[in-house]
């Protein structure tokens, strides 16, 4: 997955259960801006990117080759319950050719 964060940029991956990060970018950002975006996760074979606005932010090869397959999905977070919000205007998926 990627997830992204106005601080950083992580590639994580989840397997049994057991999450953890195996690419990532931090100090550079803030990596989210204000207002509208759009957040990008590509993936081909084990590779895997994650960008913002078309600019590619962090890359991993290192996929678990068990993750070949999969779904997609949207997460949003705040310390505070409650407070969390996201409007998706569009979501795609599509296949590489």
């Amino acid at each position: 997955m990627c997830n992204f964060n106005r601080d950083f940029v992580h590639i994580e991956q989840t397997l049994a259960g057991t999450q953890r990060v195996i690419e990532g970018v931090r100090g550079t950002g803030p990596y989210l801006p204000q207002g509208t975006f759009e957040a990008q996760a590509i993936t081909n074979g084990r590779t895997i990117s994650c960008a913002i606005n078309g600019e590619v932010l962090v890359t991993s090869r290192f996929l678990d080759p068990s993750l070949a397959v999969g779904g997609v999905g949207i997460k949003t977070w705040s310390p505070n319950k409650g407070t969390a919000t996201v409007v998706i205007e569009e979501f795609t998926v599509e296949k590489n050719s």
